[in-house]
C-alpha cells in the first residue's frame, strides 16, 4: 500500500497572499457558478414536475402517475450521484482539479440545456422518456463532483487565513441560485396554461444550461491550484486509486467526513425546503404564505453563509459552529412550537431559522482540511455524495412520516443535527492535515 505521509509537499504554499486577491476572487466566482447552478437545476425541475410530466409521458396517464414518473427520473439522477462524484474526485486527484472542475460544468449544463429542447412523447413515443432518463444520468454523475470540487478548489487557491470567507461566499452563491430558480418558475406559473405547456417550462432548463456553459468555458482561464501544482513538482500525487488510498489510510477521516456531511445532508432539505410543504399540509398555511417563508430563509441564509465564513477565519471550525448552533436549537422548537397562521410572524421566524442554521457551510474547513491534499477531492466527494444519497434523499419522506405522530418532529431532527455539529467538528479538527 502507498505510504501517504503529510510533509512540506503536502502544505499550502507559503507565498499566497493573507487577503484575497483579485485573481482569487475571479476563482471565486467561477467556482461559485457550478454549484449555483446545480440548486438552481434542482429546483426548477422539481417545480416544473407537473409540465415535465405531461410532456413526456403518455397523455392518457393520470396527472399524479405522470408527476410520478417525472420524480423517479429527477431521483435515478439523484442516486447516480455518488458513482459519479468519486470516478471523478479519483480523476481530479491524479489529474488535476481544474479539468475535472472545468469537465463536470459541461457535464451538467449540458444536459439542463437538452431538457429544455428534448421532444416529448406527442413526437417520439417512449423515446422521450428515454431521452429525459439519459439527460438527469449525465446530470447525476456531473453533480457529484461539482460541489466538492468547487470547495476543494477554492480552499487550496486561498491561504488558510481567508478559507472560511471564501466557502461562505460559495454558500451564499449556492443559495442564490435556488432564489434564482424560484424566480423563473415563478415566471412560468404566470403564463397562460397553453403557452407554459408549449414552451414556458422550456425556458428556465435552456436559460440555465447556457448560462452554465458560458461558466465552463470563463473556467479556462483560472489556474490550476497552487496545492496541487507543488505536488506535482515535488511528485508527490497518489500512485494508486485515490478512494483505495483513502480508505486504506485514513479511514478515521474518511468516516467522521461523512457523518459531518450528514449534518448539511439533513439541515438544507429540513430546514429550507420541507417546511413549505409542512406548513400547508399540517399547519394549514396557504401556498403564498409558506413559500414566502421559505424565500425569506434562502435569502437570510445567503447572509447567515457570509457570517459563517467570517466566524471560521476569526474562531476556528469549533467555535463558530457553537456560536451559531448554540441559538439555533432553542430557536427551531420556538419556530413550530408557537407558530400561528400570521403571515409577518412566520416569515420573521423562518429568517431567523434560515440565518442559523447556514452553522452547516462551517463543517466544510475541518471536512477539507482533515484529508491530505493527494486524497483530498475523492474524500470530500466521498463523504459528500454518501451523505446526499442515504440521508439527503430520505429526510423530507423521514420528516413526512414522522410528522403525522409528532408534529414537533419537524424540529426534533434538525435539532438532532445540531448536537451532531457540536459534537464531530471538534472532534475532526484534530486530525487537520494542512
Amino acid at each position: 500500500m502507498t505510504d501517504i505521509r503529510i510533509g512540506a509537499v503536502a502544505e499550502k504554499p507559503t507565498t499566497l497572499p493573507a487577503t484575497l486577491t483579485r485573481e482569487q476572487y475571479k476563482v471565486l466566482g467561477l467556482s461559485s457558478l457550478g454549484g449555483a447552478l446545480e440548486f438552481y437545476e434542482f429546483v426548477v425541475f422539481v417545480y416544473l414536475t407537473p409540465y415535465i410530466g405531461n410532456v413526456f409521458f403518455p397523455p392518457d396517464s393520470p396527472p399524479w402517475l405522470a408527476q410520478l414518473q417525472a420524480l423517479a427520473i429527477f431521483s435515478i439522477g439523484y442516486l447516480i450521484r455518488p458513482l459519479g462524484g468519486i470516478f471523478l474526485a479519483n480523476l481530479g486527484d491524479l489529474l488535476g482539479r481544474r479539468k475535472i472542475f472545468s469537465l463536470t460544468l459541461v457535464l451538467m449544463a449540458a444536459p439542463t440545456a437538452a431538457i429544455g429542447l428534448l421532444p416529448g412523447y406527442a413526437q417520439v413515443g417512449v423515446l422521450a422518456p428515454i431521452c429525459l432518463l439519459v439527460c438527469r444520468v449525465l446530470q447525476g454523475l456531473a453533480l457529484g463532483g461539482e460541489i466538492p470540487g468547487a470547495m476543494v478548489f477554492v480552499s487550496e487557491h486561498v491561504a488558510e487565513r481567508s478559507a472560511g470567507r471564501s466557502i461562505g461566499l460559495l454558500g451564499a452563491a449556492f443559495s442564490i441560485g435556488s432564489l434564482c430558480a424560484a424566480q423563473a418558475t415563478a415566471l412560468v406559473s404566470q403564463m397562460d396554461k397553453a403557452s407554459a405547456l408549449a414552451y414556458g417550462w422550456r425556458l428556465p432548463f435552456i436559460l440555465g444550461g447556457v448560462f452554465g456553459l458560458g461558466a465552463a468555458y470563463l473556467r479556462r482561464y483560472v489556474h490550476e491550484t497552487p496545492v496541487f501544482e507543488q505536488m506535482k513538482q515535488h511528485r508527490a500525487l497518489s500512485k494508486g486509486m485515490p478512494i483505495r488510498l483513502l480508505l486504506g489510510n485514513f479511514p478515521v477521516e474518511a468516516s467522521l467526513c461523512i457523518v459531518a456531511c450528514c449534518v448539511s445532508a439533513a439541515v438544507v432539505p429540513s430546514v429550507y425546503l420541507y417546511p413549505t410543504t409542512y406548513l400547508q399540509v399540517v399547519q394549514g398555511f396557504s401556498p403564498t404564505v409558506a413559500h414566502g417563508a421559505a424565500a425569506w430563509a434562502t435569502i437570510a441564509g445567503i447572509v447567515g453563509c457570509l457570517i459563517s465564513g467570517f466566524l471560521i477565519d476569526h474562531l476556528g471550525p469549533t467555535r463558530a459552529v457553537w456560536t451559531m448552533t448554540l441559538p439555533a436549537v432553542p430557536l427551531i422548537y420556538w419556530l413550530y412550537f408557537t407558530v400561528e397562521p400570521d403571515p409577518e410572524s412566520v416569515a420573521l421566524r423562518f429568517a431567523l431559522v434560515g440565518f442559523l442554521f447556514t452553522f452547516h457551510i462551517i463543517l466544510w474547513i475541518p471536512v477539507i482540511f482533515s484529508l491530505p491534499p493527494q486524497t483530498r477531492y475523492t474524500g470530500v466527494a466521498f463523504g459528500y455524495n454518501v451523505a446526499a444519497a442515504g440521508i439527503g434523499g430520505l429526510t423530507p419522506v423521514l420528516l413526512a412520516a414522522a410528522s403525522h405522530y409528532d408534529k414537533l418532529a419537524v424540529a426534533h431532527f434538525p435539532a438532532f443535527f445540531c448536537c451532531l455539529a457540536m459534537l464531530v467538528t471538534p472532534i475532526l479538527w484534530r486530525y487537520r492535515k494542512a
